[in-house]
C-alpha cells in the first residue's frame, strides 16, 4: 500500500496556527466564542451532503476531490469517493475508523490525545480560524496525526468546522525514499441534487 493511498484514505478521508487579532470568522451554525466540544457538531456526517475539495499534491498538481456522505444508520457513515466506500462509525465516544482508531474522539480539549487511523492524534487548537475556497471559518479544532514506522512516516494536520465537518486536510509522508504530499482545501459542500425531490 503506497503512503499516497494511506493518506487519502483517511476519509480519505478521512496547518497552520490561528493568528491572534484578526476579526474571528463565523461558521455556518452560529458558532462564534467559546470552542466547540461536540464531535457531531465539528463532524456533522449528513446523509445526502456533497463536499469538494480542491487538491494539490507535491509537484503542484490540482485537482478535484469530491466526497458523498450516506448514512444508512444513525451509528455508521459512509463516505463515497469515486465508486469505493469508506465507513465511519458514530458514537457518543467520536467517528472512529474500521480499524478502530478515532477521526474525532470526546472529549475534545486542547493537548487531547487518542489512537488515530494510522498513528497518534492531538489536539492542536479549539479556535482555529482558516480560509480555504469555500469561505472564511472560525472555532474550527484542528488535530495532528502522526506515525514513525520502519516502512515509512506520515503526518497529517486536519481542521473541522462546526455545522460542516473536515475543511482542510494536508497529508505528508516518506516511503522508500519517495516523498509525497497532499492537501485538501473545501471549495463547496450541500446537499448533494436528487433529480425529482421538492417538486423538480
Amino acid at each position: 500500500m503506497s503512503i499516497r493511498y494511506i493518506g487519502l484514505s483517511f476519509v480519505l478521508l478521512a496547518a497552520l496556527s490561528g493568528c491572534g487579532g484578526e476579526t474571528e470568522a463565523k461558521s455556518p451554525d452560529g458558532s462564534i466564542g467559546g470552542p466547540v466540544t461536540d464531535v457531531d457538531r465539528l463532524f456533522p456526517l449528513q446523509h445526502n451532503t456533497v463536499f469538494s475539495y480542491a487538491t494539490t499534491d507535491e509537484t503542484g498538481q490540482t485537482g478535484i476531490y469530491v466526497i458523498e456522505v450516506g448514512r444508512p444508520r444513525a451509528t455508521m457513515a459512509e463516505l463515497k469517493v469515486a465508486g469505493n466506500i469508506f465507513r465511519r462509525y458514530v458514537s457518543a465516544d467520536g467517528v472512529q475508523a474500521p480499524g478502530g482508531g478515532y477521526v474525532l474522539h470526546a472529549p475534545l480539549s486542547k493537548g487531547a490525545e487518542w489512537k488515530g487511523e494510522f498513528g497518534d492524534v492531538s489536539v492542536k487548537s479549539m479556535s482555529r480560524q482558516i480560509k480555504v475556497p469555500a469561505g472564511d471559518f472560525g472555532n474550527c479544532v484542528e488535530t495532528y496525526e502522526s506515525a514513525d514506522t520502519p516502512s515509512y512516516t506520515k503526518t497529517a494536520t486536519t481542521v473541522f468546522c462546526p455545522g460542516i465537518g473536515m475543511v482542510f486536510y494536508q497529508v505528508a509522508g516518506e516511503q522508500n525514499g519517495v516523498k509525497v504530499s497532499q492537501k485538501l482545501e473545501l471549495k463547496s459542500f450541500g446537499p448533494r441534487f436528487v433529480a425529482g425531490v421538492g417538486g423538480q
